[in-house]
């Protein structure tokens, strides 16, 4: 029996090394083993999550909705056209004032003071001759030189003076109004007949020189009525032309 049991026996559905060829044994549950269980869940999720990251990318497409840079070339392209404007407008009144230049109101009295180079030319009334050397124009000439000097003739009542202009001084004598010994006109002026020389002469007290005469009305040194004087004696004691030439002595005077 024993024998018939070793080579008959039964093997065990318990034995790992049984074979159930014939399904002698109850079918045995499969084990499922839970890590098994969870990998392909696990990477069921991971393939979901690689499928969502380029639809998540979508919204780099959604960059296409700069569409409104697009939007904005027009007004880009706009700015531009608003630009060309600005200098148009800003162009206006620079051509206005270039054309408004050479329109310069006339002169008080019809004078006219103008100059060209070296050389200052003066048009005006004998009464208007302060505010013609008064203009910023003859006080300008006067300061650009260290020394004038000019010709004046007289028409009627007008007067034309052509003053010129010279880089080099005079080295005139100094000398006190006391020493010229003229006929006393008034006060501030003095004339022929000299004891000095045979030239008509009359000497203005308050300059030095031309230049001079011209910075002192400016400072208001000498007034309109002392210049009116001045020019209307010049006018009847030396006549209808006489020049200044100062490089003689240091006080304003005029000689015919």
């Amino acid at each position: 029996m024993r024998e018939l049991r070793r080579r008959y026996r039964v093997e065990s559905c318990a034995d790992p090394d049984y074979t159930d060829r014939k399904r002698r044994c109850r079918a045995r549950p499969a084990r499922k083993s839970k890590p098994n269980a969870k990998r392909p869940k696990a990477k069921v999720a991971e393939v979901r999550k690689a499928v969502k990251r380029p639809a998540s990318k979508a919204p780099v497409t959604a960059k296409v909705a700069r569409a409104p840079a697009a939007a904005s070339a027009p007004a880009a392209q706009q700015l531009p056209k608003a630009a060309k404007q600005e200098p148009k407008a800003a162009r206006a009144p620079t051509t206005a004032r270039a054309s408004a230049a050479p329109k310069q109101p006339p002169a008080p009295n019809g004078q006219t003071v103008e100059r060209r180079g070296d050389r200052l030319l003066v048009l005006c009334d004998i009464d208007g001759a302060y505010e013609a050397l008064n203009a910023p124009t003859s006080l300008q000439f006067a300061g650009a030189y260290p020394f004038i000097n000019g010709n004046f003739k007289v028409s009627g009542r007008k007067i034309r003076m052509t003053i010129d202009g010279h880089a080099a001084g005079s080295n005139a004598a100094t000398m006190t109004w006391a020493e010229i010994l003229c006929e006393d006109v008034n006060p501030i002026i003095k004339a022929s007949p000299c004891q000095v020389g045979s030239t008509q002469k009359v000497f203005f007290k308050k300059a030095k020189d031309l230049g001079d005469l011209i910075k002192q009305i400016s400072r208001g040194g000498i007034s309109r009525a002392e210049v009116t004087s001045l020019f209307q004696h010049l006018h009847r004691i030396l006549g209808s032309s006489f020049y200044n030439d100062n490089r003689d002595v240091r006080i304003l005077h005029f000689k015919a």
